[in-house]
């Protein structure tokens, strides 16, 4: 980055604001807690089964908030993996 010049000025998107980050966690917390709820998982058994507190996946249905290692943790417990990284192919092929 140029002295003088900001991050944003090179990018053709705008910086998130915190309402935004909120609203994107928000609805992906929302997608988990379904999915865990189709497979028939209460919050606890999704605990045991990924590693992650009980608290912490309380929490992250709740507000969405959690660390990105914990998250991979829920994701792999609910057979997620391959989903989570075929959407990220799938940015890649729209970026190319």
């Amino acid at each position: 980055v140029k002295k003088g010049r900001k991050i944003a000025d090179y990018m053709d998107r705008k910086i998130p604001r915190t309402d935004d980050v909120n609203e994107i966690n928000l609805k992906v917390a929302t997608v988990m807690r379904n999915i865990r709820k189709r497979k028939g998982l209460t919050q606890v058994v999704l605990s045991e089964l990924s590693g992650v507190s009980v608290g912490s996946v309380k929490r992250f249905e709740k507000t969405g908030n959690i660390s990105l290692a914990s998250f991979s943790r829920l994701v792999i417990a609910l057979g997620l993996e391959e989903d989570l990284v075929d959407l990220f192919n799938d940015i890649k092929v729209r970026l190319q």
